[in-house]
């Protein structure tokens, strides 16, 4: 893995699961994002309590202004982005024929597409 001491990084997903564990292993300059806000200041302690720099933003990745704004925030408060983990993820159960199109889109959108408004 590259070297990224120094370099500044966005973490969606970072209350839980990989997002969390991204966010623990980095000694950076750490722009931390979640819906969970409880969730998020924890982790944010921890990042800042193991020598890293920790800012917080809640928010819905789902919602494509929503990661716009992230990209601002991380941009005005550090200078720019050198890294965007995206690591936010919606699971859904079921047969896929079943799931109805709502469902899929929002999969979609959170997963996959959120990544593109964060590009320059």
């Amino acid at each position: 893995m590259a070297n990224l001491r120094g370099r500044i990084v966005v973490v969606t997903g970072a209350s839980s699961g990989i997002g969390r564990a991204a966010a623990l292993g980095k000694r950076e300059r750490l722009a931390l994002v979640s819906r969970n806000d409880d969730a998020l200041d924890s982790i944010a302690k921890e990042c800042v309590g193991s020598g890293g720099e920790a800012l917080t933003f809640s928010a819905d990745v789902a919602d494509y202004s929503a990661v716009e704004e992230i990209r601002g925030f991380a941009v005005s408060h550090f200078g720019g982005i050198d890294v965007w983990v995206n690591r936010a993820a919606v699971l859904i159960f079921g047969r896929f024929e079943e799931v109805p199109s709502p469902m899929l889109h929002r999969l979609v959108d959170t997963s996959v597409l959120r990544f593109v408004p964060s590009r320059p």
